[in-house]
């Protein structure tokens, strides 16, 4: 470590000696604990060091697409090259002092033929089928149903626990915590998600949000519930309304990036060209202005549900946020800014209207 921060960036040198040339002493109450390998937790420098280490390493790599997020390291290509590859930071890498945790390494295979392959000088390395690949949480193929079932899963057992916490906590939560924000990480990289999974999901939203308000919502305050805040609502948004915006904006934010790793124009993809078709189906040919930003594309979407459903929600019910500013339903309730369960019901009260 200490020769590749000489060697790239000299003048930390004596500074990184200073804080790793010697065992740490960290404190634990009236114990003293001597730390003589790795990196403090916490280290401001630690993803520098990791990375200005393993670069030697990682410029010997030839696997088609190789790259790395500190040491979250990624390889694709021809068999052949991921084996010299992984071989080198098997063995090489040891003198570095960087080890391969091989119980969270996934190898992921079309051909389960050259599973043994690998497995004849990594063991222990995971195998996982293709059609369940994910990378650093986002499916590689269409979802999964076993991803999509443990989303619903944890939000079946959020909403059976309503009952047990008090409301302010509980609008929170399912506002800012579960209903689409759950979701929001596979809208954006998944570019196909079960549409049925989705109107099943905000079903569930719809109905915590019924638990909250200790009353069935009607159709129309569903609608007013689901509209961004900014537009009169709750901000509890359908994840059948965001799936799009989501997931276009991404591609738009993401492509020259993807297009360095991949080499190759991602263009024409099938699934934007897909995903452009559904979006032209549901509200035309209009595209926003800065085609990266997802509040932009979402803003379409409502504006065009707005005018669908000729609800005038922003005036009338911004006034009564207004009217309820000390309650905000994006801060955090604690014990001071908690407020009670009748006040929170009096708040839904004015937004949603009684009918």
């Amino acid at each position: 470590m200490f020769d590749a921060v000489f060697l790239n960036i000299p003048l930390l040198y004596n500074y990184v000696v200073m804080l790793y040339n010697h065992s740490t002493i960290h404190l634990f109450g009236h114990r003293r604990i001597l730390s003589g390998t790795g990196i403090s937790q916490g280290c401001n420098l630690s993803g520098l060091l990791w990375c200005l280490t393993a670069k030697k390493l990682h410029d010997r790599l030839i696997s088609r697409i190789h790259y790395a997020y500190v040491d979250d390291l990624t390889l694709a290509g021809e068999v052949d090259d991921l084996v010299i590859d992984l071989k080198l930071i098997i063995h090489e890498g040891t003198d570095l002092g960087l080890h391969v945790s091989f119980t969270k390494t996934q190898l992921i295979l079309s051909n389960p033929d050259l599973i043994e392959r690998f497995e004849s000088f990594a063991p222990d390395l995971v195998v996982c089928q293709a059609h369940k690949a994910q990378l650093l949480g986002a499916s590689l193929h269409p979802l999964h149903n076993t991803i999509r079932d443990n989303k619903m899963q944890e939000f079946l057992h959020f909403v059976s626990q309503i009952q047990y916490l008090k409301i302010h906590d509980a609008l929170y939560l399912l506002i800012n915590c579960y209903g689409a924000s759950r979701l929001i990480y596979l809208l954006r990289t998944c570019s196909f998600i079960d549409p049925e999974f989705l109107s099943r999901y905000d079903s569930l939203s719809r109905r915590a949000l019924s638990q909250i308000y200790n009353r069935e919502l009607t159709d129309n305050q569903w609608f007013i519930a689901s509209r961004p805040i900014k537009y009169g609502g709750l901000g509890l948004r359908l994840t059948t309304e965001i799936a799009l915006p989501a997931f276009i904006s991404s591609y738009n934010a993401s492509k020259n990036l993807v297009e360095t790793f991949l080499q190759t124009d991602i263009s024409n993809d099938k699934f934007i060209s897909k995903a452009m078709l559904d979006w032209r189906n549901l509200v035309g040919s209009v595209t926003p202005q800065i085609i990266t930003k997802q509040k932009a594309w979402d803003s379409i979407v409502v504006l065009d549900s707005l005018g669908k459903n000729k609800l005038p929600l922003a005036a009338q019910n911004l006034v009564r946020y207004s009217q309820h500013s000390e309650l905000s339903i994006n801060q955090h309730p604690d014990n001071h800014s908690r407020h009670s369960d009748n006040e929170v019901r009096i708040f839904l009260a004015s937004i949603l209207g009684e009918e």
